[in-house]
């Protein structure tokens, strides 16, 4: 029986990889299992809520191991607050289709394609996005592109008070979204990563 490796030893075995890689290379295959982690997600939570819902990847780097990079898939009964790195798409259950509804790069990235008046063509969408972003009306403008009128969360709870209901604290939270957590190694010697 083969031992499985640790994931420290699998970040110090990639640490010490002196291989050069192309990064659009790295980046594909980055992206490539994306789709069927977003209907993994859709098919782990569907049952649990009625009609449409939110799927949200949110990309983190682990402070110890800096070659790892995780990816974590939930779902979302409202519009999620937009947060950088991060990405949402639009589960329809009827039509059982997915939409994509934004995609926020890092922190740094937002902040320089909202400064700039002129990006190339594959950064117009996260460009408009990113100015969303430092506007009150993020929701509003991302239900007005996509077409879909779905409540973020906020806008949700503010019915509820304005209405004056009597539900309880648990009837306002949304089920438990049992996400899911992936992680993988990618070299930190990649060119222009």
């Amino acid at each position: 029986m083969s031992e499985k490796k640790t994931i420290g030893e699998l970040a110090y075995q990639a640490s010490c990889d002196t291989e050069k890689y192309c990064s659009l290379e790295v980046g594909e295959s980055m992206s490539s299992q994306i789709e069927e982690q977003v209907w993994e997600c859709i098919a782990r939570q569907k049952d649990k809520f009625e009609g449409d819902f939110c799927v949200v990847m949110l990309i983190a780097s682990d402070p110890l191991l800096k070659n790892m990079i995780r990816r974590k898939f939930y779902a979302w009964p409202f519009l999620p607050k937009p947060r950088t790195s991060q990405t949402v798409w639009y589960y329809h259950s009827k039509k059982e289709e997915i939409q994509g509804l934004w995609c926020l790069p890092a922190a740094d990235a937002v902040a320089t394609l909202s400064m700039m008046c002129v990006v190339d063509k594959q950064y117009k969408n996260m460009k408009r996005w990113s100015d969303y972003l430092y506007t009150k009306d993020f929701w509003k403008l991302i239900r007005k592109e996509s077409n879909i009128s779905m409540l973020s969360e906020e806008e949700h709870l503010d019915i509820i008070r304005k209405e004056g209901t009597n539900l309880s604290r648990d009837d306002l939270s949304p089920v438990s979204t049992d996400p899911i957590d992936r992680m993988q190694f990618y070299a930190n010697q990649v060119p222009n990563s």
